[in-house]
């Protein structure tokens, strides 16, 4: 409507110039035509203007920026844009290497004029102007991360990319133009940002970088010429072999290699010849004479901007036309793990000075008041991008995790989230221990991670982990193993919370057999030490959650034996095709039921039921194993009724109900109070859900055979059942 409205109005007259401070008197007289249309077109505008105005606010969310207040011009310095605050908004890194030099011109030889050939580009970090916008992008991200509200940090710079980048460059447009004393406005509107300290470090990172300016700038010449030169000498090589070769019509004709044997004078201009042209081809002479390729290394994850811009550890690496990349992030690593020192002091004095009536969990959930949030966390995140620091980066966070509840949710309102959903795509096997660590921090504190991190098939590299070290169950003890244990216990623990009340998630899990490795992991010995007993707790309760309301895994839950049995014939069958086909002759294949039976007691089938490991498990040596393999049972033998009314089913299902409620019993007298709670509680599950007709009847035909062996009588009173009565008379 505003299109439309500005459409029809005539175009405003000009503005009137001034002369001397006095406005100059313009044209006294106006076509009639147009006198009478602009009465009209202003109508429409400031009709269309009302209605937009009169709207709801959840209609227009908008952002506005504006450079100046209403009583300010721009700042008019030859030395700067034109338009200093679209400058600001659109090429941040230029203006303040621009801004760096007006303020400081005495400090470098470098003029305002160079800050324009600084080499490199945004997009790759590897380059001085990339690194200085990776720079500048974290220092802006802890401004706002430390000044901002948590609320209003994470709609303006995690939830849109583009208005996050915005927001930065304005936080800049600020610095700068309020050092001209013009005070640019936006909104919604953000706290004043251009006094905070970290600016400094920016304005060090610039000086730092120009102070290497006019040396690349020099190599960069020297590079050009020697370009040029080659180029020359190429032009005259190919007119020499157009002169001597005609009849090769300007084809390209490889140089010949210089004879070894020859004086050196006679073949001087021939090696030459060979060196530009295995230069011109991105190669080297090595050792031996061999041709060595001199491409760079990329990075493994594929990043096409780059990876990281800053060599491990900060160590002086040139990077591009002899530049020393920048300590920034290594300083920020540092002075993070500085920090996680001083808060796991401050943490363990918290939790001791509440006494022992407070629990350690109760207290992890509230950061102590004294402990300040880390500034660093957003330049941590910054530092995930980068493959040289990654690995040290999420040790850190996995540390900072470590520290509690608050630390995670922390951690998810900085924006961790995005980062860790990328890195579950990295095929870096370097990273893939740390990181199952940090994503069962994640996945234990932030529930609502587990519908997004389903979608992306991010379960896919946990189960991965558990397939590929199956056979690390059966080493001797070694730190190695250890490991291995603990990781595959955080995946088992992520797993079993996506799986919890959550039926895509247990579908997903038992299409890509799940519960075989589970099965096959509790087959492997126990090797007494505390990483297995951990790991086989979360073994247990990711399988009641996997099977829990999930009639098809517990049937082959229950007869596992069976389906790795018939799975042997289905390959013996297909491998006697093959090879009937092969040889064209008949071969005996043996009968379902006579496999069934050869394989009862055949030791060659590594396949135990379930409910086997289940009845081991419960007299595990560690009480939370038994605990884990009582809740375990329970969920198994819940609702086992559902898988059928087969004589075939319900003779399995009567045999495994038998077996599995014999160890109910029996761990009922365990001496761990956790196992005889769960005890508890299956059975009374058990009781209610399945059994409650049959368990009433049980106890009324139990108390009215101790009646009548005493004499006694039943009294039913008005209004109550025999059973009541019955059971009233047994409490008395």
């Amino acid at each position: 409507e505003i299109i439309a409205a500005m459409a029809s109005a005539p175009p405003p007259p000009p503005p009137p110039t001034t002369i001397g401070g006095t406005p100059a008197q313009g044209p006294q007289q106006q076509p009639q035509q147009q006198q009478q249309q602009q009465p009209q077109g202003q109508q429409s505008l400031n009709t269309a203007l009302m209605h937009l105005a009169l709207l709801s606010p959840m209609h227009h969310e908008d952002i506005h920026f504006a450079a100046t207040q209403s009583d300010e011009l721009l700042p008019t310095n030859p030395e700067l844009p034109a338009d200093l605050f679209t400058a600001c908004l659109t090429t941040p890194i230029k203006v303040a290497l621009r801004f760096w030099v007006i303020r400081n011109p005495r400090t470098t030889k470098v003029t305002v004029d160079m800050c324009d050939q600084v080499p490199g580009s945004v997009l790759e970090r590897r380059t001085p102007i990339g690194e200085l916008n990776w720079i500048f992008t974290s220092i802006t991200d802890t401004i706002a991360w430390s000044t901002l509200p948590r609320e209003q940090f994470r709609k303006l710079f995690r939830q849109d990319m583009a208005v996050a980048t915005l927001y930065r460059n304005f936080m800049l447009a600020d610095r700068v133009m309020r050092f001209y004393g013009v005070h640019p406005q936006v909104t919604p509107s953000m706290p004043p940002t251009h006094k905070h300290p970290l600016w400094d470090s920016l304005d060090l990172e610039i000086d730092m970088c120009l102070q290497q300016l006019p040396r690349m700038l020099k190599e960069m010449e020297r590079k050009q010429q020697r370009e040029e030169r080659m180029a020359r000498s190429r032009g005259r090589q190919q007119q020499q072999q157009q002169q001597r070769h005609p009849e090769a019509n300007g084809a390209s004709i490889p140089p010949p290699l210089p004879d070894f044997t020859a004086p050196l004078g006679t073949n001087l201009e021939i090696v030459g010849n060979f060196v530009s042209m295995s230069c011109r081809h991105g190669s080297r002479i090595g050792l031996g004479g061999a041709v060595e390729s001199e491409d760079d290394e990329p990075d493994s994850d594929g990043d096409s901007d780059g990876g990281g811009a800053a060599s491990p550890g900060g160590s002086e690496t040139p990077l591009s036309s002899g530049y020393i990349s920048s300590t920034y992030f290594s300083n920020q690593l540092y002075a993070f793990e500085v920090w996680l020192q001083h808060a796991a002091t401050v943490v363990s004095q918290f939790v001791s000075d509440q006494g022992p009536d407070q629990t350690p969990r109760s207290l992890s959930t509230e950061r102590p008041s004294n402990l300040d949030p880390p500034d660093e966390l957003p330049a941590v995140l910054q530092v995930l991008l980068s493959q040289q620091f990654r690995l040290r980066a999420l040790i850190l966070l996995y540390r900072f995790m470590n520290l509690g509840p608050w630390a995670v949710d922390l951690a998810m309102a900085v924006g961790i989230y995005p980062y860790m959903t990328k890195l579950l795509a990295s095929t870096t096997t370097e990273i893939r221990e740390i990181l199952i660590l940090v994503w069962a921090r994640l996945s234990a504190v932030d529930m609502a991670l587990h519908p997004e991190l389903m979608k992306r098939d991010g379960f896919d590299y946990f189960v991965a982990y558990l397939a590929n070290n199956i056979q690390m169950q059966n080493e001797p003890v070694s730190e190695k193993v250890k490991l291995c244990d603990t990781v595959s216990a955080a995946s088992a623990f992520t797993l079993a919370m996506l799986c919890r009340d959550n039926f895509d998630a247990q579908q997903s899990c038992f299409d890509e057999r799940v519960l075989d490795y589970f099965l096959v992991y509790l087959q492997r010995p126990d090797n007494g030490t505390e990483e297995r007993a951990c790991l086989r707790t979360w073994i247990l309760l990711c399988l009641a959650e996997l099977w829990k309301a999930h009639p098809n895994a517990k049937w082959m839950a229950i007869t596992y034996k069976l389906c790795v049995i018939a799975s042997k014939k289905e390959e013996l069958e297909s491998q006697q095709r093959q090879r009937r086909n092969q040889q064209n002759q008949q071969a005996n294949t043996p009968s379902f039921e006579e496999l069934l039976a050869s394989s009862a007691e055949d030791d060659s089938v590594d396949a135990r039921n379930a409910q086997d490991l289940l009845i081991q498990m419960a007299f595990h040596r560690s009480p939370l194993v038994r605990a884990s393999a009582i809740y375990a049972i329970g969920t198994l033998v819940s609702d086992l009724a559902q898988l059928g009314d087969d004589p075939g089913v319900l003779t399995i299902v009567g045999l495994v109900e038998r077996q599995l409620y014999a160890v109910l019993l029996q761990a009922a007298g365990d001496g761990s109070p956790m196992v005889r709670r769960e005890v508890v509680n299956v059975i009374g599950g058990c009781v209610l859900t399945s059994y409650m007709e049959q368990t009433v009847d049980a106890v009324a035909r139990v108390v009215g055979e101790e009646l009548r062996g005493e004499g006694g009588r039943v009294r039913v009173a008005a209004g109550d059942s025999p059973v009541d009565a019955l059971l009233g008379q047994m409490y008395k």
